[in-house]
């Protein structure tokens, strides 16, 4: 990731930042010190994500039907083969209906151990930025894979996947961002104290010269407050070098070394994006009823985690086949849906739906 696209990155995070008050994403503030990090040579190339041209419209991303055929083990004839490899067994895709939908649930359990041991890996330090970003975009590519070819009972076509492909690459540009907070995130937790020292610098000077600033830094601005009794500019001398107190970076970095995510942050963020593969499976499984008298119902696990969108998608129903919200897509849970979609006959209420 050359200067350009770091700076790019870093805009989105700030921007995401102020949207959404703080809640993800990285301050102005946090971000001007990464970038005088990238400046000065401290941060490497290899802790960093994929740029995004290379991570939303490579060939990292591209749905071959080599990569297709890769997700199917041709020899495999347990069902269990996805819980010990990853790949779909042959038998599955001819296997019935409800037979499938077991099997496409398990392969988005492996997902979730999956990206949960690479999340792990992130936190103990031996998977970085462009690996960690690489390996999930494989793991989202074959599990986009799976379900669809699960869903539709068979393999995939050049034009299905032509299809498929704009999909991938609207989840691939969700992972960009995604990776990007990661890497920015240890980035200011690795280098905490030279970010805080970065900072108070910059305010201290600011302070002195009574300056305006691209952007507020209130954090920074009421530890130097209290670190100097009130006078900041006192530790600015003429030629512009700031005197940082210890103690002022000390606090400052402490706050600095808790913004990276934990583990379970990762694992849970990462899951998310098998939701619209598990969408996928449903549209591909009932591109294949040929029935004008199927409805189909969408059947909402009813518990106190059953989120609104797919409640009111279960009272809004029954829909015709391919129609109405699909599980994972419209979930606020994204890729912990845990509810179907079910087909029943009625003749007359598929003639109503369809206005005859």
């Amino acid at each position: 990731m050359n200067r350009d696209q770091f700076l790019d990155a870093l805009a989105v995070l700030v921007q995401r930042h102020e949207e959404t008050n703080g809640a993800v994403g990285i301050s102005q503030a946090e971000a001007t010190a990464l970038l005088e990090l990238y400046d000065a040579g401290a941060i490497k190339e290899n802790t960093l994500p994929l740029p995004f041209e290379e991570s939303t419209q490579g060939p990292i991303t591209q749905l071959t039907l080599g990569r297709a055929v890769e997700t199917v083990a041709a020899e495999a004839a347990s069902m269990a083969v996805i819980e010990e490899t990853g790949v779909v067994p042959a038998t599955a895709l001819n296997a019935p209906p409800s037979s499938r939908t077991r099997v496409a649930q398990e392969a988005m359990e492996l997902f979730d151990r999956d990206v949960g041991d690479l999340a792990e890996r992130v936190l103990q330090g031996d998977l970085r930025g462009r690996d960690w970003h690489s390996q999930m975009i494989v793991r989202l590519r074959q599990n986009l894979l799976q379900q669809a070819q699960l869903g539709k009972g068979a393999p995939l076509t050049p034009g299905e996947l032509d299809d498929l492909q704009e999909t991938m690459r609207e989840q691939a540009q969700f992972l960009k961002r995604f990776a990007d907070e990661v890497a920015a995130r240890n980035e200011l937790g690795e280098n905490a104290e030279e970010v805080a020292r970065r900072r108070l610098k910059k305010r201290a000077r600011k302070a002195a010269q009574d300056e305006a600033t691209d952007a507020a830094d209130d954090v920074a601005d009421e530890i130097l407050e209290e670190a100097t009794d009130g006078r900041v500019g006192d530790i600015v001398n003429e030629s512009g070098d700031v005197d940082v107190p210890d103690k002022a970076v000390d606090r400052l970095a402490e706050d600095l070394r808790g913004r990276p995510m934990t583990e379970d942050e990762i694992a849970a963020r990462a899951r998310q994006y098998k939701g619209e593969a598990y969408g996928k499976y449903w549209e591909k499984s009932e591109e294949q009823i040929d029935d004008s008298g199927v409805v189909i119902d969408y059947v909402a696990v009813d518990d106190g985690a059953t989120c609104t969108p797919c409640s009111t998608a279960e009272d809004e129903g029954p829909y015709l086949p391919g129609q109405g919200p699909m599980p994972g897509m419209i979930c606020l849970g994204g890729g912990h849906c845990r509810c179907v979609r079910q087909q029943r006959e009625a003749p007359e209420l598929a003639a109503d739906l369809r206005g005859e």
